[in-house]
């Protein structure tokens, strides 16, 4: 998808850790769009959280 092709592309000219987040090729349970956000966790502390672990802290 986008984000491994954004990767592709980072990783060639600026190697750096790196973790791709996105809704996985499921099939989404129903809710509204903040509710998937989270569920998923595509929030603002969601991508924090997975930032601070891909450097190996916990938040």
């Amino acid at each position: 998808g986008l984000g491994s092709a954004v990767a592709e592309v980072v990783v060639i000219t600026h190697p750096v850790p790196m973790r791709i987040l996105g809704v996985p090729g499921v099939f989404a349970p129903t809710g509204s769009a903040s509710w998937l956000l989270d569920y998923f966790g595509l929030t603002a502390q969601g991508i924090f959280d997975a930032a601070l672990e891909l450097r190996g802290r916990k938040g």
